[in-house]
């Protein structure tokens, strides 16, 4: 599948477009599959690295989890 992602902090130069695994759901896991997406300013800011002190995120609802790059 094809992904926008981002290997290192800065401006919008370090998106690279580029090929991803297909996710698999491991025992207990679900594989959404995703309709639509949008950026917010928070996704800019993390990208940037100014909230790179967060070592991890949990989303309460949906007990996903995300680490920094």
């Amino acid at each position: 599948m094809k992904a926008v992602r981002f290997h290192s902090y800065g401006d919008a130069d370090v998106l690279v477009h580029e090929e991803a695994d297909v996710p698999r759901a491991g025992a207990g896991q679900v594989v959404l599959r995703v309709a639509g997406a949008a950026v917010n300013p928070v996704d800019a800011s993390l990208r940037a690295g100014y909230v790179r002190r967060c070592s991890t995120w949990r989303c309460r609802t949906c007990r996903a989890t995300t680490s920094p790059v």
